[in-house]
This record gives C-alpha cells, sequence and structure tokens, in this order.
C-alpha cells in the first residue's frame, strides 16, 4: 500500500500583499521621520516606531518567503505523522497528539 501524504503550502498571494504593506510602512515612516526629524525629533521617532514592530516581524516573514519561494510544504500530513514546518520544524506521530483543537480568531 502506497503511503498517502497531503501538503499544505504557503498562499504566494498573501505573501506578495504582506510584502507591499511592509514597503509601503516602511517608505511611508521613513518619508514622515525624514520630514519632521528637524522640527519635533519625539513626534518623528513616534511616527517611525511601526517600522520596529515590521523588523521583528521580519524573520517569520522572510522564512515564509523561502518556503513559497522554493516551493517547500508548510504543513505534511501523512499516514504516520504530521510535520509542521510552519512553525517549529516538529514532527509529530499522531500517536503522540492527544488532543487537536481549532481556534478562530476575530479581529472585528
Amino acid at each position: 500500500m502506497t503511503d498517502i501524504k497531503i501538503e499544505y503550502y504557503f498562499r504566494t498571494l498573501n505573501l506578495v500583499f504582506a510584502t507591499i504593506f511592509f514597503l509601503c510602512c516602511i517608505a511611508g515612516a521613513s518619508f514622515v521621520f525624514f520630514k519632521i526629524y528637524n522640527d519635533s525629533l519625539p513626534y518623528a521617532i513616534l511616527f517611525s516606531s511601526p517600522v520596529i514592530i515590521i523588523f521583528i516581524a521580519l524573520p517569520d516573514y522572510l522564512r515564509k518567503m523561502k518556503f513559497a519561494i522554493t516551493k517547500q510544504p508548510a504543513l505534511i500530513l501523512s499516514r504516520d505523522s504530521l510535520i509542521n514546518n510552519n512553525v517549529n520544524d516538529g514532527e509529530y506521530k499522531w500517536t503522540e497528539i492527544k488532543e487537536i483543537s481549532l481556534k478562530f480568531i476575530h479581529l472585528f
């Protein structure tokens, strides 16, 4: 009997939109910073603070982009195990998994 594998990949379209969003945020914050930093440095820093959040999220984003470009799956389901490349590169045997839960996050 053949081993059945189901693979899930990152959506490239979502990552493209994320790239555009990151670049727009960085460009906008840089523009505001350089436009008003001579007049008021604290306000310039305040308006460019979203760039800090982007730099914190950047390593995870680059990792997902690498998976999308190289066409590596984010999640692999096989008869014996679940391989999660998305978060921590973990391989979990189905016998080790006791419970699976699904949670929806509503932003609005």
